[in-house]
């Protein structure tokens, strides 16, 4: 029998305590199984030495209870087996840093997507989304069996098994079983809006220390930009000097060149004139070496018909060229 604060227990109260018992009994092996089998992927594949060195990060998102569960007695947790559904799924992000759909962590994933952590995530989606209806004292069977046929499918899409699912939809709850399923909810329920709360904090003290690193980046841009500026003015007047100094010496450079190019002509012109006034000393050369080769022919054909003496022949060449 009910008593105190709590709800009369009636078939109406059973439909919520069957909801809670199929999401909680469930729904939390399926989540812990995709985490354990996250875990093994990572480097290294434990959970207690992730756990020690993830520790630092993961204490700032963790409530009292939680902190137990993970930390128990300033240790470290060797397994999972008593972390609630609420915990493994803030590990899942913190600890293993699964990615969420494009969708983000607090928005229903695309239809189409059959990941796990697509899964989890319609399933917390489910428990908070109907919270009201799933604690509520009087839940219609027409109420029950849609939220009954949601909640089963995605228990399905995480591996869930139909036999199981479907004999907890007729089991029988008692009162404090019934009792126990609503404390169990309202906890899950609880502590998933704290870790929420805090994240949200969290984010927004990231978020100030960003903007007070960005403003601190900004100022020392401002300043490196400033420097390098005048730094570039420096180089700019540096280089104009020299610039001005090398243009300087090319002018020189090029009026040399005007010069030698006028004296090159001047030279042209006079080796011009020279071979002019060579052509008339060249054809009297030319008439006079023709004359010798004359007189030579005439010599030797005039002291050919006899045998001449050198007294003769050159008394005969002087009687020729009277």
């Amino acid at each position: 029998m009910a008593t105190g604060g709590d709800p009369v227990y009636t078939p109406e109260t059973a439909n919520g305590a069957r909801l809670q018992a199929l999401l909680i009994d469930e729904g939390t092996p399926l989540v812990r199984k995709v985490f354990d089998d996250k875990v093994k992927t990572m480097n290294p594949p434990d959970l207690r030495d992730q756990l020690l060195r993830q520790r630092n990060d993961l204490e700032g998102y963790l409530d009292p209870s939680q902190l137990e569960k993970v930390y128990p007695g300033g240790g470290v947790a060797n397994s999972s087996e008593h972390f609630d559904m609420s915990l493994l799924c803030l590990l899942l992000g913190r600890l293993c840093h699964m990615r969420p759909p494009k969708t983000g962590w607090g928005e229903e994933p695309p239809v189409g997507d059959k990941s796990p952590i697509a899964w989890i995530i319609r399933l917390r989606l489910f428990r908070n989304d109907n919270y009201g209806h799933i604690t509520s004292t009087a839940l219609s069977n027409t109420k029950f069996k849609k939220l009954w046929k949601k909640l089963s499918d995605i228990l399905r899409g995480l591996g869930g098994d139909q036999n199981k699912i479907l004999k907890r939809k007729t089991q029988t709850i008692d009162p404090e079983q019934a009792k126990m399923y609503r404390e169990k909810f309202e906890r899950l329920h609880r502590q998933d809006n704290e870790v929420k709360d805090l994240i949200v904090a969290q984010g927004a003290q990231t978020a100030a220390q960003w903007g007070s690193l960005a403003e601190d980046i900004q100022r020392q841009t401002s300043s490196e930009s400033k420097k390098t500026r005048k730094e570039l003015r420096n180089i700019k007047g540096a280089h104009g000097k020299q610039h001005k100094q090398i243009m300087g010496k090319f002018e020189e450079e090029q009026t040399a060149l005007k010069t030698f190019g006028q004296q090159q002509n001047k030279l042209f012109q006079k080796v011009a004139g020279l071979t002019e006034g060579l052509q008339p000393i060249c054809a009297e050369v030319q008439k006079q070496s023709a004359d010798m080769k004359e007189l030579k022919d005439k010599v030797y054909d005039f002291t050919q018909g006899e045998n001449p003496t050198p007294d003769r022949t050159m008394q005969s060449v002087k009687d020729h060229c009277k």
